[in-house]
């Protein structure tokens, strides 16, 4: 119910006073979510039919759907952005754990996981927001936002460490472990959330508006590993 309130009839309620006070745009922070939550090996792109797997994703899912028949309208234009998980400054949840699980050195068990997963940071998110905004081409569309190329977990782990000067401790269970480990707990979702393949192919951007990542992905690390720091500094 909260997710409907919040992501669905709120957003339709944006949607009827940006009408009535003549806003141009609306840029709508959609989830890459609304895809689903294993790519597996493919990509998704913004033509991958819609397979949302929780309750969240559900309802941004709905949200859009009301959005694009906003937009038919001509009352108002629309631009859908679909990001992939968000790090930087402030970040929370699991990205936030495990750069305190490796601060602390505690060991982690990861070592045998290949998947990729595919990152945004907060600062290439903002720019790509801008750009949605102001560019003409972007009315009416769809984008898929993140760094560039997905990275495989351990190496973001590594990196992590890297940066920071701590050594990263993986040791290997098989995948299959941690996923029933995680249904176990009551945490599926969460351990899926690092042991599933979710790779986004964000060019769509970057081909129809120019818009190009401002950082890299080594630096967005770099950049939330030290904020990190700075904040951990009394542990």
């Amino acid at each position: 119910a909260l997710y409907e309130l919040t992501n669905v009839k709120f957003t339709e309620r944006i949607a009827d006073a940006a009408k009535q006070t003549k806003v141009k745009r609306l840029v709508f922070v959609s989830s890459i979510g609304v895809i689903g939550s294993d790519s597996k090996s493919e990509r998704y792109t913004e033509t991958t039919v819609p397979c949302p797997q929780n309750l969240y994703a559900k309802s941004k899912w709905e949200a859009e759907k009301i959005l694009h028949d906003v937009q038919r309208t001509g009352e108002l234009e629309v631009v859908i952005v679909r990001p992939v998980l968000v790090y930087g400054e402030e970040v929370k949840a699991n990205f936030l754990n495990l750069m305190t699980a490796i601060y602390k050195g505690w060991p982690l068990p990861f070592g045998s996981l290949t998947n990729k997963r595919s990152f945004l940071y907060i600062g290439n998110f903002v720019s790509a927001l801008a750009t949605c905004s102001t560019h003409a081409a972007a009315a009416g569309q769809t984008y898929h936002i993140s760094d560039g190329e997905p990275i495989l977990i351990t190496t973001l782990l590594k990196k992590i460490g890297e940066v920071m000067g701590r050594k990263t401790r993986l040791f290997p269970i098989p995948t299959k472990c941690l996923v029933w480990f995680g249904i176990v707990i009551g945490q599926r979702q969460r351990v899926s959330s690092i042991t599933n393949n979710l790779v986004v192919d964000s060019s769509r951007i970057t081909k129809e508006l120019g818009w190009l990542p401002n950082y890299t992905s080594e630096e967005g690390i770099y950049n939330t590993v030290k904020w990190f720091q700075n904040k951990s500094s009394d542990l």
